[in-house]
């Protein structure tokens, strides 16, 4: 069973940790400042909150956050919104692009052709301020559970190993309401294990946006996500806020707002605090 115990006081950021290894961020293992109870297999481990007068990270040396930033899955729903805003944004001073295959930029945007199998040949690509991460398939789409999990975890943390590697300091990703790495649903448990395995690399600043179902036009048809945008159009208001759908215009508007004052630890954008944003 897996302990969820409330954090105590003078601890905020939350991240799930295996007992075996005793990875604990807080450099306390494995006595930390987190109540841990029972036999469990895991633990949830809170980083300690930063001084107040340090809750954020200071400005990089470019003079305004989100600085010099790498977007990964930038063609996706989410990248795509992404890249829009990110392009506009006064606080970026230059921004790439990681592609598999040719795809139309904005004015501005360097394109980096990438196999994922050579990154680490390119240690260059991974000297920016900010990496934003919008990788994800479906098992349809991939073609199996190995293929899916390789899209949706592997490719996620070796892109975030490349860049704490070079000293990238804000790491932020779209995750998906649900992840749990103890979920007996496969999805939600590669989503949560995803989650686990950044937060074990240590960013300075780590967001997570963990939304519900996606509005918003896809390249591809995704059944499941037509069939919750149409149930939640019928059960209307009575439908739980958590779990109404987002669209994806107001994740990616989440992100970037989180990027410009990032908060030290890990920091989730539930889909609530996402629904908050405008929609289109």
């Amino acid at each position: 069973m897996r302990c969820r115990a409330r954090p105590p006081p003078g601890c905020s950021a939350w991240t799930a940790v295996t007992a075996a290894s005793w990875a604990c961020p807080c450099s306390k293992p494995p006595n930390c400042c987190a109540p841990w109870a029972g036999s469990s297999d895991a633990f949830w481990c809170p980083m300690p909150s930063a001084h107040p007068a340090q809750a954020h990270l200071l400005p990089p040396d470019s003079g305004a956050w989100p600085g010099r930033v790498l977007l990964a899955g930038g063609t996706g729903a989410v990248g795509q919104q992404l890249l829009v805003r990110l392009a506009t944004h006064p606080g970026v001073s230059a921004l790439k692009v990681l592609l598999r295959r040719p795809f139309p930029l904005p004015a501005g945007a360097q394109a980096l052709h990438t196999s994922w199998q050579d990154l680490a040949e390119h240690p260059e690509w991974f000297q920016v301020d900010t990496v934003f991460c919008a990788l994800g398939t479906t098992i349809r789409q991939a073609g199996s559970q190995e293929a899916f999990r390789q899209v949706d975890h592997d490719h996620v943390l070796a892109l975030a190993r490349h860049a704490k590697a070079q000293g990238v300091r804000q790491f932020l990703v779209v995750s998906a309401l649900g992840a749990d790495a103890a979920s007996r649903v496969f999805y939600n448990r590669v989503k949560g294990e995803m989650e686990q395995g950044l937060a074990a690399i240590g960013f300075e600043s780590l967001t997570v946006a963990q939304p519900s179902l996606l509005l918003g036009e896809r390249a591809e048809f995704r059944l499941g996500e037509h069939l919750g945008q149409w149930g939640s159009r019928l059960a209307g208001g009575l439908m739980p806020a958590r779990y109404r759908p987002v669209h994806v215009a107001q994740v990616a508007a989440g992100l970037v707002d989180a990027s410009q004052h990032p908060q030290r630890g890990l920091h989730v954008l539930d889909n609530i605090q996402l629904r908050k944003n405008p929609a289109p």
